[in-house]
């Protein structure tokens, strides 16, 4: 959550964004809740009762509202894809002006192509979950909430019926995003070293040629590859062993709606239009749970690469420029170095320089 709450810093610059997409969030839950309301009033006032002028009025009433969450689904999506792009921008900015100004023992201990990862697949995984997941994992949990009471609202002995499956659902979804997290990070890893195996290959093809080393490249860019298949095949078989199951419970609450709820039906306990709403509310019920297991697997992809990326951020400069340095005037005399010695971090046990002496003038 440490993570989270550093990238979610770089939203606070706009606030009036932040409150379109909420006002529009909030807006279109309350579409969603009232469609299905409408549509069972429909068929109970207008159908049911032979009235073709309610049943007229209650489509205006539909057709209005979907309108209407047509037109805040628009403001929503653009305010929520706006900030996660303004937000990526200040990142990609930060990261890049950082890697201008770090020193040359920085490249050195991390290769090319991570960094080129870094910047590119990571960061594209923190825009996918502040630019998506973010505000529909908020959503999700306001709709599923609301269902629930509008379905209390309209029978709360067949609400209790169709959602004792529910916690089943929870159970899978949640126990998925746990799961997934460190196969996407395992996933990272692996394309940071394919990317740089690549890299490193591309850029120095000459000297692999020099040396007639393609045979060994390409055994090395074959072994980075299996492992990142791997890797992703891991992520599918927990993808393969956790859907189905998911589907077979959704399946399972549609079958305990049409049991239960026809026999209420039946019984003139409860009218056919409100068991029609009810099957329209279902989907808020197992949507949002079933959406909230793979936006927690987007949040997990975001935290796991925010250390990858805190880590350029937060790489020490080693030159600074002083706050009250002043320009250098014309200075006369010599440089001298004696016995200087000079190692690099990555590899203290081989000297660079060892016990140079060296002398310069300077002329004005």
């Amino acid at each position: 959550m440490r993570t989270l709450r550093r990238f979610a810093a770089y939203l606070r610059p706009y606030p009036g964004l932040l409150t379109l997409l909420f006002v529009t969030m909030l807006g279109g839950i309350a579409a969603e809740l009232i469609l299905p309301r409408l549509f069972g009033m429909a068929i109970d006032r207008g159908i049911t009762e032979r009235s073709v002028a309610a049943l007229g009025r209650y489509i205006g009433y539909l057709a209005l509202t979907a309108i209407l969450r047509a037109g805040i689904h628009y403001g929503r999506g653009y305010s929520q894809e706006r900030t996660g792009q303004e937000m990526i921008r200040v990142l990609r900015r930060e990261l890049y002006v950082r890697l201008q100004r770090l020193s040359f023992t920085f490249y050195t201990m991390n290769n090319t192509g991570d960094l080129m990862s870094r910047l590119t697949s990571d960061v594209g995984a923190v825009m996918e979950f502040f630019g998506f997941g973010l505000a529909e994992m908020v959503a999700s949990v306001l709709i599923f909430c609301g269902t629930v009471v509008m379905l209390l609202l309209a029978d709360w002995q067949l609400t209790l019926v169709m959602i004792a499956p529910i916690p089943v659902l929870m159970f899978f979804a949640f126990r998925f995003s746990g799961v997934v997290g460190p196969a996407w990070e395992k996933i990272r890893e692996e394309m940071g070293r394919l990317t740089t195996a690549l890299q490193e290959n591309v850029s120095g093809v000459r000297v692999v040629k020099a040396f007639a080393r393609e045979g060994y490249e390409i055994d090395k860019f074959k072994a980075h590859n299996a492992r990142t298949l791997q890797a992703n095949l891991t992520r599918a078989t927990l993808e393969a062993q956790t859907f189905p199951v998911l589907n077979f419970v959704t399946g399972f609450c549609l079958l305990l709606l049409y049991w239960y709820g026809g026999r209420r039906v039946y019984a003139g306990e409860m009218t056919i239009g409100t068991f029609f709403a009810f099957n329209w509310y279902l989907f808020g019920l197992i949507w949002p749970v079933r959406f909230l297991g793979y936006l927690i697997s987007i949040a997990k992809e975001a935290i796991a690469a925010g250390p990858r990326i805190f880590e350029i951020l937060d790489a020490t400069q080693k030159i600074r420029e002083a706050e009250d340095a002043q320009p250098m005037p014309e200075i006369k005399g010599h440089i001298r170095f004696e016995d200087v010695h000079f190692t690099f971090e990555d590899d203290k046990t081989t000297p660079v320089l060892k016990g140079l002496n060296a002398c310069c003038e300077l002329d004005s």
